[in-house]
């Protein structure tokens, strides 16, 4: 591999927390049961990857200092080297609903479901580790599917240097990564196994669903009608699963834009990482908790609030509703569950 430095940039102590996000996976030797308080355990999960990923220019801390433009999409190497150093961090950070840079002294605790364990260690390519979940929200979210992906929140170091990692190229890599959070989300930035079904908790109720687990598989010996899958197949597959991946981060980056250009004039620009956050974030901003609400439910919501603001020149700005006013507001969209803060 080849590369050249010619720059780096690195992220303010009070720079926003890049999210990195991995589907929540786990191998075949992985156990994941619910203990006698309805507590979710998740052992041997892949937290992160080392990997090339796209990230618009405005994402990438000090992107002005290393002449990034903010609508050009770059190839961001994150190095095994970089993941290994860092796994010490991760251990024992919260995992939450939604993306949000956490300290002690900001702590968000209504949207904070569980934690990382102490077991973090890097396998190339993986970050692995465990992970307990204790909200039922969290739980129900992960068996639904709604929100079965992991992301990493972390601060790095961007360095201008361009190589190749497992054929994929890249003009930037992350240096001095430390991490900040686990998000529970819903698309994945880097494809992986999505998690699977564990072996029934012996002290939940008897119930169809413990009838629901994949099959074992079965070895059999090729009959002779049987072709066994040829070199160009494989390669075939492989290029197709590829380009899958590939064509489901475009949606994903299109999908961010789009956010961000619908939020801009409410909350003025947004640096977070996922539409779901973009649109979670100018809700809250408006006075409305989305505490509970699904990450596919945020964009939707955000939707209806914005056609109920007055434009340009109208009688009164989005934070001056009234109590009436937000009352048939939750009336209308169905939200008599969800609070409003004051």
């Amino acid at each position: 591999m080849n590369t050249r430095t010619t720059g780096q940039a690195r992220a303010s102590p009070h720079a926003d927390v890049a999210p990195d996000t991995q589907p929540l996976a786990l191998d075949r030797a992985s156990v994941r049961r619910v203990d006698a308080d309805g507590h979710l355990h998740i052992a041997h999960c892949i937290l992160s990857a080392a990997t090339v990923s796209p990230y618009y220019g405005r994402e990438i801390p000090g992107a002005a200092a290393l002449g990034l433009k903010d609508d050009a999409i770059y190839s961001v190497f994150r190095p095994p080297d970089a993941l290994m150093r860092a796994a010490p961090s991760l251990r024992g950070k919260p995992v939450l609903m939604q993306h949000t840079p956490v300290s002690a002294q900001d702590h968000p605790a209504s949207i904070t479901v569980g934690a990382v364990g102490s077991d973090v260690r890097f396998t190339p390519p993986n970050l692995t580790g465990s992970l307990t979940i204790w909200d039922a929200t969290a739980i129900a979210a992960i068996e639904n599917g709604t929100q079965r992906a992991v992301s990493a929140g972390y601060r790095y170091t961007a360095i201008k240097q361009a190589g190749t990692y497992m054929g994929m190229p890249y003009t930037l890599i992350m240096a001095d990564i430390a991490f900040n959070h686990l998000a529970l989300v819903t698309q994945p930035r880097v494809p992986s196994a999505i998690i699977g079904d564990a072996a029934p908790n012996p002290n939940m109720p008897f119930n169809k669903r413990s009838f629901q687990a994949m099959p074992e598989p079965t070895h059999t010996t090729p009959s002779a009608d049987q072709t066994p899958m040829t070199v160009a197949a494989m390669d075939a597959a492989i290029a197709q699963a590829v380009q899958q991946a590939e064509e489901r981060a475009v949606r994903q980056m299109a999908d961010l834009h789009t956010a961000r250009a619908a939020v801009r004039p409410f909350v003025g620009d947004v640096a977070m990482d996922s539409a779901p956050a973009i649109y979670g974030f100018a809700l809250k901003e408006a006075g409305i908790d989305v505490t509970g609400v699904p990450e596919q439910g945020l964009k939707p919501l955000f939707e209806s609030f914005a056609r109920m603001q007055p434009r340009a020149g109208g009688a009164a700005p989005v934070m001056g509703q009234d109590a009436a006013a937000a009352q048939g507001f939750r009336q209308r969209f169905g939200l008599e569950r969800i609070g409003v803060r004051g």
